[in-house]
């Protein structure tokens, strides 16, 4: 497991957009099919963003998006176009056969869901280590994705049960679950509200 800086000489969104590529990239799919997954997408009837949220799904403001030029002038179409680059701060061993999901690192404790059917776990990990402190097993017919860690409550997601878990941070012990409509592959939150992506442009 690498850590990785960014050298950003652009705009901070430039930045954001490539963290979260090489987080994809990352990841290399759910090893199920080089299909793309049909696009459902989760707005408001106005066609703006929604958030996710345990009781379902909460419609978020009106979006503002500035469309990119695609054509014209290079001049024009370069306008705020910058190079980024990353360096390797540091690196940590990691299980080489967890099929990792999702990973969160907040107060000096990591977090990990992985994948695969019969194998997809919750777990937390020693960083310096990469040793499994604890682990939370999945029902086999649940294939694990991405997790948050939320008001001391990690949220995890799954891959086409359309069932997200939530599980007590300090003893792993389920508390709830509940359900969305599209196929489930990351998520975060900004302190208030669940955001989540399908595999599509639409959050």
């Amino acid at each position: 497991m690498r850590s990785m800086k960014l050298n950003c000489r652009a705009a901070p969104i430039v930045g954001a957009l490539l963290s979260f590529s090489m987080l994809l990239a990352a990841c290399g799919g759910d090893g199920e099919s080089s299909q793309s997954p049909t696009a459902i997408s989760s707005t408001t009837s106005a066609g703006s963003p929604a958030a996710v949220t345990p009781t379902g799904v909460v419609s978020s403001p009106t979006a503002r998006s500035s469309p990119v030029a695609l054509s014209g002038s290079p001049e024009r179409a370069n306008v705020g176009v910058q190079q980024c680059t990353y360096e390797v701060v540091d690196e940590f061993p990691h299980d080489p056969d967890a099929f990792t999901q999702g990973l969160v690192y907040e107060d000096g404790r990591l977090f990990e869901g992985t994948g695969l059917y019969g194998e997809s776990t919750l777990r937390e990990v020693d960083l310096e280590t990469g040793d499994v402190l604890r682990s939370q097993a999945l029902s086999p017919e649940l294939f694990g994705e991405g997790i948050t860690l939320h008001d001391g409550r990690i949220f995890q997601i799954t891959w086409q049960s359309q069932t997200a878990i939530v599980y007590d941070a300090e003893t792993f012990e389920e508390i709830e679950r509940f359900s969305y409509t599209t196929e489930g592959w990351g998520i975060t939150d900004d302190g208030e509200r669940l955001y989540m992506s399908d595999g599509t442009n639409t959050i």
